[in-house]
């Protein structure tokens, strides 16, 4: 019979006291011969798999994940002018783009958003001097612009809900 000797102390994951304390619990066990041989055949598989693992992981590339927000709205203009005052009303269907991960915004047909706040409750952007709020609560989206240029203040106001939709189509 083939005597093993374990040097418990060595181990790098047990503390001396708990190596000396199981040397004496366990000083005279003598493990078949086979046994070192097919721990060390798993050891060297379980370690050929974590290595491929982590080529693995290190090869693969993240997926853009970006959500669509699909938002129907009620937009509303109304021009002062020194001659009189107009408003018309007009239904829009407005589609965002949401990159939570490089926090962008942008339109359906890639046009940026500057964002100015991206939180679990609130996306904030503007663009072309319209200002865009998004209540991600509740689903609303409101935006309004103002702007006067020769005596003349054209405001721009709108709101409406929106809902996570496929990618549009191009």
């Amino acid at each position: 019979m083939v005597k093993a000797v374990f040097d418990l102390d060595q181990c790098r994951y047990r503390s001396p006291p708990v190596g000396a304390t199981l040397r004496r619990f366990l000083g005279s066990i003598e493990p078949a011969p086979q046994e070192p041989l097919a721990v060390g055949k798993m050891m060297r598989r379980v370690t050929e798999c974590v290595v491929l693992m982590i080529a693995l992981t290190a090869m693969a590339q993240p997926a853009i994940a970006l959500s669509y927000l699909s938002c129907s709205t009620r937009k509303v203009v109304m021009i002062s002018a020194p001659r009189g005052d107009t408003s018309s009303t007009s239904e829009e269907q407005v589609v965002f783009a949401l990159d939570e991960a490089a926090k962008t915004l942008t339109f359906s047909d890639n046009s940026p958003l500057t964002v100015t706040r991206l939180s679990k409750s609130w996306i904030s952007a503007n663009r072309d001097e319209v200002f865009y709020e998004f209540n991600r609560q509740d689903g609303t989206l409101t935006y309004a612009s103002s702007t006067t240029q020769d005596g003349v203040t054209t405001t721009i106001v709108g709101a409406g809900q929106c809902a996570i939709s496929p990618a549009p189509r191009p």
